[in-house]
């Protein structure tokens, strides 16, 4: 007994686990079952009832209804006490009432296999109440009066309605009469001078091949009846549908129809009939409307309660069949075909904010998608109060290119422009029943373009615009090659833009004044190259030098216009309230661009020149040093005068060449940490917002050019400021400057540096020891720096108790001619002095450097009989323009002192401002192509190198050959 207990208790282990129960999945339950949701489970009904729904049972025909409780177990234990449900059977020649609570009897009689009352005729109901809703004694059928009809469930008749309600019509039996379209239409439409039926009406074109759209074909002449003779709006809007489908071609009969129509029957003060095109000639007048009298400002600027903030653009829609489904404002991704979350797509919505989202999806799911059309209106308020709709055209481009559609551009006023549009359209092109389109047209790319009031006209109209105009271009696409998995791509774009006529006019005419003064500049820098090379009047290298200056320049002029242009729109439009300016649309930074790419190429020239100009300059290391007197009696063996201070003062010429006043790896570092860790780039997005980091999941609109290239400058400008202010204010203040180490190096090695940049011009470095002599052990040179500091010798100065060691200087002919003599073809035979030379090379060498440091010891020592200098200082005009007013036609050169860095000209420091413009434009140039800060960043870089580095090699080349020093020895 105790086995037989466990075994059960095994058993129904299960059924005593309270958290365990048996299910069934809901609508597996049999005909005679339902589900009981405590359960969840199927439950048999009782005998003699049936299932109802999912979860309760009814009464079996033949049985009418005693008890519904609402509990449908059906077990016996329920049922004897007294719950659930309870059925009782009908006697013979009875029926169950429709109720399920009586039995009735049938005057048709009954159907012994359903139990049920024999049907009545097609136009009689079932009738088994009085009109009081007495209860009578039999179910009897009563026959339906014309113009009415049994309803669906055949218990009572209903009158005609199926559309057109017309006199005398649909009131046959059963409401009978010829459908179309499911229309009761008369046979004769009568329509023959609004719309007469052809093939051609009926045709599509996709791309090269024609289709007989069975869309059309149904719903063609329907629409032109109901619309042209009853106005319906619906078949109204059907037959503008269609003519939308058919790309607004005025010669389809569909469009021809509607504008038919609406010439009929609208007029100025009503509109009975939609209106798809804009009458000819009309499109520039209404593009240049200021009809729309809602002011906008940008988001943050302003309180947003009154939204004007917002582009509050109104967008109707319409089925494929012409049947209004809403007019609302648009919202977050009404115009996108791809899945775009809300959040980042409700950015297109806010006013001033540039907006472009491109996707791509399976070309599959366009068959899956429901064709609806389109109309955009603008809100408005009027001056009387009213709210208003401004109809917003589009304008479909039939261009495949960009350039295409800026060629339209120019012709505003011949655009046609059109109020309704679709997405998708996937019913077209059915040529049957059923059948899948063969193609599905689609919309590639939307543009909803705002122009702005010009301001500068109407100051008093800050933030209106004119009317919008939306860009459509539309593509086809094959089921074949959907099937075959291709991929389309749909772009949405809400761009904005402004008349830019004037703006570029006062471009031109800054361009234009400047540019004088920049041509009369130049001029004058041309003149003072064709004094210093002693041209006597004008040749083709003094106009070759006007056209290299005037390049230079010009470069700044054109760049200084366009940045300043590009940085207050950059300023006025991320910080203005009311919008009075806008960012000017890609298209129209076309004339930014252009004159960038002119400073860049003027600017190139004048770089190569510059760099061409320094590397051919004629340098000599003139010698002060004596050899000491020697007690032998044989003068040949007087101990030479040592050449290392002249290799010691050439090296450090040699690597103060290419020193800058800013160091490009610092410049590029600090600008691309500006950039892109702090995230200042993000302030040049073509949106009103200023944050160096957007916020995730929103929208960042794309960068405007102009943004970019006015952030740019600033960020690179202000570095180089910062560094330049650094390096020459503070560092060669406080730590070290290396061309006043020069000069004292020069006075320590007693060497003077005598250069020459043109035929009779140049600089000279003084210098020339205060103690006559360089050649000495440390004992000497320590006692010889210590004299100076207690000023007991002489000043290092050219003249006697100065200390101006640095000169620019006019040179006569003659001293440029005896140069050309004695030095010129000891260069040009000797070279770099890589190779072996011959002795009598040699010989010439040593004899040209003996003779001219000679020539010119006794020249600066006014030794020279017939040859002589002054020492004066530039007037302020000369000083400003960098020009010889002297005349230098005798044999008198001129010596004009400076702050001691004029022959700064002859190395890259003197050109810091010419090479930080230089790499400003290299790095706008490089964005402009690549739209990277750090690419640009990066080119520049290795473009200063490689300049800096072709400087220093071409340089040291002339210096080794020029002042005839062995190029080794130059490191």
């Amino acid at each position: 007994m105790i086995l037989i207990f466990f075994l059960l208790l095994i058993v129904n282990s299960e059924a005593l686990e309270s958290n365990t129960i048996r299910y069934d999945k809901p609508g597996t339950c049999s005909s005679n079952s339902s589900y009981n949701p405590v359960k969840l489970s199927c439950v048999l009904c009782s005998p003699s009832s049936v299932s109802r729904d999912l979860v309760s049972c009814r009464c079996k025909a033949g049985y009418y209804t005693l008890q519904d409780t609402g509990f449908y177990m059906g077990s016996l234990r329920d049922r004897q006490g007294g719950l659930g449900l309870s059925c009782g059977e009908c006697g013979a020649g009875l029926v169950t009432s429709q109720d399920g609570r009586m039995c009735l009897k049938c005057q048709q009689g009954i159907d012994p296999g359903t139990k049920t009352c024999l049907p009545c005729p097609d136009d009689h109901i079932q009738i088994e109440r009085d009109q009081s809703g007495q209860l009578l004694t039999e179910i009897t059928c009563l026959k339906c009066s014309p113009g009415s009809k049994p309803d669906s469930s055949r218990k009572y008749c209903i009158p005609c309605t199926q559309l057109p309600l017309l006199p005398n019509h649909n009131i046959a039996p059963q409401c009978s009469c010829t459908k179309r379209s499911g229309l009761c239409l008369p046979t004769n439409l009568d329509i023959s001078d609004i719309y007469i039926e052809s093939p051609s009406a009926y045709t599509i074109k996709y791309g090269t091949e024609e289709i007989q759209s069975t869309f059309l074909k149904d719903r063609m002449t329907v629409s032109a009846y109901m619309c042209g003779r009853q106005l319906n709006s619906t078949s109204c809007n059907l037959l503008a549908n269609l003519c939308t489908l058919t790309g607004h071609r005025r010669e389809h009969p569909a469009c021809s129809t509607l504008k038919r129509i609406a010439d009929r029957n609208n007029d100025q003060t009503s509109r009975r009939v939609p209106v798809l095109f804009l009458p000819g000639g009309q499109s520039l007048s209404t593009l240049e409307s200021e009809a729309i009298l809602s002011t906008h400002s940008l988001r943050g600027r302003k309180s947003n309660k009154d939204g004007s903030h917002s582009l509050n653009l109104t967008v109707a829609r319409y089925s494929d069949t012409g049947e209004f489904l809403s007019l609302d404002v648009v919202e977050g991704n009404v115009f996108h075909l791809c899945n775009v979350s809300s959040v980042e797509s409700d950015a297109a919505w806010e006013f001033g904010t540039r907006y472009k989202k491109t996707c791509k999806l399976p070309a599959s799911e366009l068959w899956k998608m429901r064709t609806e059309f389109y109309d955009l209106y603008y809100p408005f308020t009027s001056k009387l109060g009213n709210q208003m709709l401004y109809t917003v055209f589009s304008r479909i481009l039939d261009g495949d290119t960009e350039q295409e559609d800026e060629e339209e551009e120019q012709d505003m006023k011949n655009w046609e422009l059109t109020s309704r549009f679709f997405l998708v359209d996937n019913v077209g092109a059915s040529q049957g029943p059923g059948e899948r389109p063969k193609f599905v047209r689609y919309l590639a790319h939307m543009d909803i373009v705002i122009t702005l009031l010009n301001t500068r006209k109407n100051p008093d109209k800050p933030g209106r615009i004119h009317p919008p105009v939306v860009k459509l271009r539309y593509k086809e696409v094959s089921l074949e090659d959907a099937e075959r998995g291709q991929e389309v791509e749909m772009t949405f774009a809400v761009s904005y833009r402004m008349d830019m006529k004037r703006v570029e006019k006062d471009v031109e005419i800054a361009v234009g004044v400047m540019s004088a003064l920049a041509v009369l500049l130049s001029a004058v820098e041309a003149w003072s190259w064709s004094k210093r090379s002693g041209k006597v009047g004008v040749d083709a290298k003094s106009l070759l030098k006007l056209i290299v200056s005037t390049a230079g320049n010009l470069s700044h002029i054109f760049l200084a216009v366009i940045f300043f242009s590009s940085l207050y729109w950059f300023i006025f439009f991320k910080q203005q309230t009311f919008v009075h300016t806008l960012l000017p649309a890609q298209e129209q930074e076309t004339f930014i661009k252009q004159y960038l790419i002119s400073a860049f190429s003027l600017k190139l020239v004048d770089v190569v020149v510059l760099i061409l100009g320094q590397v051919t300059v004629d340098v000599f290391l003139l010698d002060w040093e004596r050899p000491p007197p020697s007690g032998s009696k044989v003068e040949e063996e007087d101990p030479p005068v040592s050449v290392w201070r002249t290799y010691l003062v050439a090296n450090e010429w040699n690597e103060i060449q290419t020193r800058r006043k800013t160091n490009i790896s610092l410049q590029v570092i600090c600008f691309l940490i500006l950039m892109k860790v702090c995230g200042m780039e993000n302030l040049s997005t073509a949106d009103p917002h200023n944050r160096l980091w957007p916020e995730e999941g929103k929208y960042m609109a794309e960068h405007s050019y102009v943004c970019r290239f006015a952030l740019g400058i600033c960020v690179w400008g202000l570095i180089s400021v910062v560094q330049a202010f650094f390096w020459v204010v503070v560092y060669n203040g406080v730590v070290e400057d290396k061309l006043a180490q020069f000069t004292d190096i020069c006075s320590l090695s007693n060497i003077s540096v005598f250069v020459m940049s043109h035929s009779h011009f140049g600089y000279y470095i003084h210098g020339k020891s205060a103690h006559g002599t360089a050649d000495t052990n440390m004992a000497g040179l320590l006692e010889q720096l210590q004299r100076e500091a207690d000023d007991l010798c002489g000043h290092r100065g050219l003249q006697a108790g100065s200390d101006h060691q640095t000169f620019s200087m006019t040179l006569p002919l003659t001293l440029r001619s005896y140069y050309d003599k004695v030095v010129v073809p000891a260069s040009k035979s000797g070279g770099n002095r890589q190779g072996r030379m011959t002795g009598t090379v040699l010989q010439n060498m040593v004899h040209a450097y003996t003779t001219m440091n000679r020539f010119l010891t006794r020249f600066l020592e006014h030794a020279l009989k017939d040859m002589d200098y002054e020492v004066k200082e530039k007037n302020f005009l000369e000083s400003v323009l960098d020009i010889e007013f002297h005349e230098n036609t005798g044999d008198k050169a001129v010596l004009y002192t400076d702050n001691g860095h004029s022959f700064d000209n002859l190395l890259l420091y003197g050109h810091e401002f010419t090479l930080t413009i230089w790499e400003i434009l290299v790095m706008s140039f490089v964005d402009l192509l690549a739209q990277d800060f750090l690419l640009a960043a990066i080119i520049t870089y290795f473009v200063s190198k490689f300049i800096s580095n072709v400087r220093y090699i071409l340089g040291r080349s002339n210096l080794a050959t020029k002042t005839l020093i062995d190029k080794r020895f130059l490191i």
